[in-house]
């Protein structure tokens, strides 16, 4: 009898090492075993048990679960698991720290891993020390400039920095330390001659001083993390009084052209004056990317391209033509014509003209035009036609950029 119960247990031994080759992790029933099978059974079960603990430690192992809890102690065979565990954690906490900013952790173990972790945190410490570098060296370069400077969070829409300059422009009217963006611009806003359209970046504005001002708003990183609105106000008051002074004068000074205060009077004599059967054409031109030479290679060459345009201008147009310089990078040119097709022959001749201009010139005059006819019949003024040729212009800008994949506003 006992025989035989030996013979039972050693076939259930058996059957259940042959279960837990293909990971089915199964109990016996020590109650049942023979009194000197009972420690094969039990250890047996220890066995089970400690293969389905490791089995499941290491599946959640390898889907990135290092959450789980580990096997007991008493579990030796995962052991090796358990240190690969306690290292990974101990990883984590170290890329928690250098998340934070300390750059102090490396990895003395984990082989090629613990290299490459050791090179990845050396990196990111150099890079890290070269920002700040910069960074410091920007702030000092803000406050030496005698230009307002502010710096915008652009999440939290708050006051982050900002210059010497900034604080006297500012002193007793607003508390830059807890201004918010919008806060700041509505009182320098208050100070504006002409203030800005919605959205427009770049406004002149009178300060109490009486200067000019131009406000330029563009982005920067100010940590590794975000990035602010960089609000830059700079003094122009000597381009502006220039400017007004050009406005004032009959002719201008860069172009030779009638100034708009002496050019729109002529061009008003010339409709009051004209034949029952002719037609006043005024045509509104507008020189493309004059801002972006302006910006990238200085006003020296801006003012060489508008040189340039004015003498196709020049080529274009007869003694008896009005041609105005109307300010920046537009112009108006009016003239009397009979034939209808005299407006197409002289928009052609003008643009045989501009690309005679573009010969052996590395910056291309490229620009947009409408323009406007009118006749004594017609109840109309030379300011309305000015502003319908105007309109045209800009819809034909609009095409032009389109053509090319850009907005109108892209520069």
């Amino acid at each position: 009898m006992a025989e035989n119960s030996c013979t039972e247990i050693f076939e259930q031994l058996s059957a259940g090492l042959k279960k837990l080759v293909v990971a089915d992790f199964v109990l016996l029933d020590e109650a049942s075993a023979a009194p000197g099978a009972v420690e094969a059974v039990v250890a047996f079960n220890k066995l089970s048990q400690m293969l389905k603990e490791v089995f499941e430690f290491s599946r959640e192992l390898s889907n990135g679960n290092v959450s789980m809890t580990p096997p007991p102690r008493s579990n030796y065979l995962a052991m090796g698991l358990k240190v690969i565990h306690s290292q990974l954690m101990h990883i984590i906490w170290q890329a928690e720290q250098i998340a934070a900013g300390d750059y102090s952790q490396s990895i003395d173990f984990m082989g090629d891993f613990g290299k490459t972790f050791n090179w990845a945190v050396e990196s990111i410490k150099k890079q890290r020390e070269e920002f700040d570098v910069n960074r410091a060296m920007m702030l000092n370069l803000f406050n030496s400039l005698h230009s307002v400077i502010v710096l915008i969070d652009k999440e939290t829409d708050r006051i982050v920095f900002h210059n010497e300059t900034a604080a006297a422009l500012c002193a007793g009217h607003t508390d830059l330390k807890h201004e918010k963006r919008e806060g700041l611009l509505t009182y320098l806003y208050k100070l504006c001659k002409r203030p800005p359209a919605s959205g427009e970046d770049i406004v002149y504005l009178d300060s109490r001083s009486n200067c000019w001002f131009k406000i330029i708003m563009t982005e920067t990183r100010w940590t590794e993390n975000n990035n602010v609105t960089l609000f830059n106000c700079v003094d122009i008051t000597k381009e502006q009084t220039e400017y007004e002074h050009m406005k004032e004068a009959s002719y201008d000074a860069l172009t030779g052209l009638y100034a708009r205060n002496q050019g729109l009077p002529k061009v008003e004599e010339l409709f009051r004056n004209l034949n029952p059967s002719c037609y006043l054409c005024v045509t509104f031109f507008d020189l493309d990317g004059l801002k972006r030479v302006n910006d990238t290679l200085g006003h020296a060459a801006g003012d060489n391209l508008i040189k340039r345009f004015a003498s196709a201008l020049k080529r274009t147009f007869r003694a008896g033509d009005i041609i105005i310089r109307m300010g920046g990078d537009e112009f108006v040119a009016a003239f009397i014509g009979r034939d209808e097709r005299v407006v197409d022959d002289v928009l052609r001749r003008f643009a045989e003209n501009v690309e005679i201009e573009n010969v052996d010139n590395d910056i291309r005059l490229e620009y947009s035009q409408g323009h406007c006819k009118g006749d004594y019949r017609e109840h109309t003024t030379v300011a309305q036609m000015i502003e319908q040729a105007d309109a045209l212009m800009y819809e034909h800008k609009k095409i032009r950029k389109a053509a090319k994949g850009l907005g109108v506003n892209d520069r």
